[in-house]
């Protein structure tokens, strides 16, 4: 593994509701960038970032998962969090590493869950 500078590392997490694609948008990342040779999806329960027994059984992330791409001369450092409201504050201990962060939802703006 080279090292890089911490100038040319970016942190970003990706948050949202349960189901919201998360996971997905985390390993087209992935994909684009070449750290994987194929396009994982959560419900073949073959991806990357839910590794453990459980989240494959459940199709859904229950601890937060991180992983890398290289983006040009940048590493981009992703983190997965979950999205069950009962693993909430597992996002929140995440946070101090983030940089940047994707929200994702599939409610109208002004709705919620």
């Amino acid at each position: 593994m080279k090292k890089n500078e911490s100038k040319l590392i970016r942190n970003i997490a990706v948050t949202g509701h349960g189901k919201s694609g998360k996971t997905s948008l985390a390993e087209a990342i992935l994909f684009s960038g070449k750290s994987t040779d194929r396009l994982c999806k959560v419900d073949n329960a073959e991806s990357v970032l839910d590794f453990e027994q459980e989240e494959k059984d459940r199709h859904m992330t229950i601890m937060s998962a991180f992983h890398h791409v290289a983006w040009k001369k940048t590493t981009i450092n992703i983190i997965d969090t979950p999205g069950d409201a009962i693993l909430s504050l597992i996002p929140i201990t995440a946070c101090r590493w983030w940089m940047a962060r994707f929200w994702l939802s599939t409610h109208p703006p002004g709705c919620s869950s």
